[in-house]
């Protein structure tokens, strides 16, 4: 059962209270039957049972204190309001230096949402409306956000154009700075300030009256902000540059440090003959995270950057060393229990959690607003295998949040798990009415179908779903498996070729080279299964078994990447 602390919606327990009556007249007529206690006293017995039962229900009602209200903020990075002023990156670098300032000084019963988080939420599209800064608000648990956009007059100064959200009844205010050029490096300031006048339970923020960084090098930063969010090499490579000349200007700011580890834990060829490269840019990406954490032991966001680059690496241990020495800096921060229970139980056994669903649960309980915790619980219970906790907490999350694709996704993720294919079909069907985009809605609703037996509606779904999306090659794939799987590989080869041809699906080229196998063509075996093997993770074990298919079939012509079988 969901424990009563991560309850979504508190409810008085008469499910309990009824229990404990059916049990307490059970028990009181046995002993009866055995003449161990008088009528009266069964009588009398009842009685009590019935008037405790009530009282208690009552004094629970009246006694009930909800949890303290954390006040969370969430600042989202300005967008620039032309092409023109994009380069300069002042919205991201604002930002960070604004959460920064607040985050030593907050008042109790508030927080400042990691920048790293509302990064990974707004990804490339940052809010620029009302409508779409109370979605990330909703993700991440946000009560307060701030966001705007900026631009450069004639005589280079930067207005700002800001909006402050309260989310509860979505009330909006404006505020508008225009900063010269010489004084950028202040604008953090004047926004914090701007804070404790727009957000009441913010208003007892004492700031420290400081320089941020040294002008010239936020200014440099906010460039190699703009640069890292193009999300391309030769936007890393700029935004290194970037930061490199703000810690010429200022090297004891940790921030330009933090943005040369997201750069090289970012910086990644495809291509496995790469591979040697790609573990020195992650290996640069903790040395320079590392930096930043001396600098400024309370980066918090440096320590989840070592971590996901620990990941990358395949170092464990590191990796949950990093999760716990981020909880022990901050241990009121949700999102490092988040990442925590993404990693095996025996990673953090010692700090007495059983499995991946109550490190979920702590995760929920520091932050039960954001519905992004909430969907990564119900996966969570999932993995650990209760499923029943899974299906409970599903449906208290899909009351709270009926029109919501991610939740819809969650929910019917948990009945699948609980062999309920007709609740699983009409949620997924919902997700496909909401959003006709999201390929995940498809294959999810496929699933559903598959599971109830009826393949002809999953192959009608996939169907569909290509017509509508016909650049996805999972949705090729995934119907190319369902035929395999009912022995009709003529029908399922059109479909894993499209895959290859459409997205160069690395998991297509592992049936297609069976398929050929089958067929007796070993040279067109040959070339799928070396493609396979080139795409694919050499660690991980379908590539492992495309290379013993190989080795069987022509030996010399196992590509080398640096893994043995």
């Amino acid at each position: 059962m969901v424990p009563m602390v991560i309850t979504l919606q508190w409810n008085l327990p008469f499910a309990g209270v009824m229990m404990l009556l059916i049990v307490g007249f059970i028990l009181l007529a046995v002993l009866r039957a055995l003449n161990l206690i008088p009528r009266r006293y069964t009588v009398v017995g009842r009685r009590a049972l019935v008037i405790g039962c009530i009282a208690g229900t009552l004094v629970m009602w009246l006694s009930y204190q909800p949890p303290p209200q954390i006040h969370r903020l969430a600042i989202l990075p300005a967008l620039p309001t032309t092409a023109t002023d994009a380069p300069a990156g002042f919205g991201y670098g604002l930002a960070h230096m604004t959460v920064d300032l607040i985050r030593e000084a907050l008042p109790k019963n508030t927080r400042v949402s990691p920048i790293d988080i509302v990064s990974s939420v707004i990804d490339k599209t940052p809010p620029a409306d009302l409508q779409m800064a109370l979605k990330v608000c909703a993700d991440i648990g946000a009560r307060y956000a701030v966001f705007g956009t900026y631009n450069q007059d004639q005589d280079k100064s930067v207005v700002l154009q800001m909006h402050f959200v309260t989310v509860e009844d979505s009330t909006v205010t404006t505020q508008q700075f225009s900063i010269h050029p010489d004084s950028l490096s202040s604008v953090p300031d004047r926004l914090a300030d701007a804070i404790q006048q727009h957000f009441p339970p913010f208003a007892d923020l004492s700031l420290p009256r400081k320089e941020v960084m040294n002008a010239d090098a936020f200014v440099w930063y906010c460039r190699g902000q703009a640069m890292y969010q193009r999300h391309t090499p030769e936007g890393y490579w700029d935004a290194a540059e970037a930061y490199r000349n703000a810690i010429a200007h200022d090297s004891t700011s940790a921030w330009p440090y933090f943005g040369l580890a997201m750069v090289y834990q970012k910086w990644k060829r495809s291509e496995y003959t790469h591979q040697a490269e790609n573990t020195g840019m992650r290996r640069k990406a903790i040395a320079h995270a590392a930096v930043a954490l001396i600098l400024k032991p309370e980066l918090i966001e440096a320590y989840r950057i070592k971590a996901s680059t620990y990941r990358a690496l395949r170092l464990w241990d590191e990796q949950s060393v990093s999760l716990k020495q981020a909880i022990a800096a901050d241990p009121e921060d949700p999102w490092n229990f988040a990442a925590l229970s993404r990693i095996r139980p025996e990673r953090f056994e010692d700090m007495g959690f059983k499995n991946e669903a109550r490190v979920g649960e702590k995760a929920v309980q520091l932050n039960s607003d954001a519905i992004l915790l909430r969907t990564m619980l119900i996966r969570s219970y999932l993995n650990a295998g209760e499923l029943n906790d899974a299906l409970n907490f599903a449906k208290q999350v899909l009351d709270l949040n009926p029109n919501r694709n991610d939740v819809l996704l969650a929910v019917g993720k948990a009945y699948e798990y609980n062999a309920q294919s007709h609740q699983a079909v009409n949620v997924y069907t919902r997700a496909v009415e909401l959003d006709q985009s999201n390929q995940n809605n498809y294959i999810g609703l496929a699933d559903a179908y598959s599971l109830r037996g009826n393949s002809e509606k999953a192959i009608e779904t996939y169907e569909t779903a290509i017509r509508r999306l016909p650049e996805q090659a999972d949705l090729y794939y995934s119907l190319g498996i369902l035929y395999q799987r009912h022995g009709h590989w003529e029908k399922a080869v059109p479909y894993f070729e499209q895959a290859i041809e459409v997205g160069n699906h690395v998991d297509a080229h592992f049936y297609m080279a069976r398929w050929y196998e089958k067929q007796g063509d070993r040279q067109k075996a040959t070339e799928l299964w070396q493609q396979r093997i080139l795409l694919g993770d050499p660690h991980e074990k379908w590539t492992k078994k495309a290379m013993t298919q190989l080795r069987l079939l022509s030996p010399s012509a196992v590509p080398a990447i640096g893994v043995n079988q």
